[in-house]
């Protein structure tokens, strides 16, 4: 338990350090640009035009809405985190229960010592598993509701098809 809170702790004060850049990186996403281009030179001395930056941009939003303005939409990101946080340690403990299972022999004798590297290699599959199979489980979902689906499962993202 107390590692699952040090989890949630460590995960939620990261979450808030980097709110600000991640709300202004979102904006200009979506297409936010409320300051000018400037003009500026290159590498080559040419002038070209550029665009501010993120911290421009932070200290734009920080002048408008006040320094509570950058941490808009910190709520549902912190609940988003510690309810993955929670979810991801349960499934990863039922996997490790159920490995436990497994390396008991005939009779409830255990087998052999597994080397440390028959242990990393268990704790990777158990990761992949955890990482891939909502992914798969939506994709399938996606798939069935008539939208495109994953081109290759866990590396491809909605829509976006590999050049091959």
């Amino acid at each position: 338990m107390a590692d699952a809170a040090s989890q949630v702790l460590l995960g939620s004060g990261l979450t808030i350090l980097s709110q600000p850049l991640m709300y202004v990186k979102v904006l200009i996403q979506v297409g936010y640009e409320p300051l000018p281009p400037t003009i500026g030179r290159n590498i080559f001395g040419r002038q070209v035009c550029q665009l501010p930056g993120l911290f421009c941009y932070a200290q734009h939003i920080a002048s408008i809405d006040g320094r509570r303005g950058l941490f808009t939409g910190l709520t549902p990101r912190l609940c988003s985190g510690v309810l993955g946080t929670v979810v991801h340690g349960k499934v990863l403990q039922h996997y490790q229960e159920s490995d436990k299972g497994e390396e008991l022999g005939p009779g409830n004798v255990q087998k052999e010592v597994s080397s440390s590297f028959d242990r990393v290699i268990k704790e990777v599959r158990d990761e992949l598993r955890l990482c891939c199979l909502p992914r798969s489980n939506s994709s399938m979902a996606a798939m069935e509701s008539g939208s495109s689906g994953l081109c290759v499962q866990c590396l491809f993202p909605n829509k976006i098809k590999p050049s091959i």
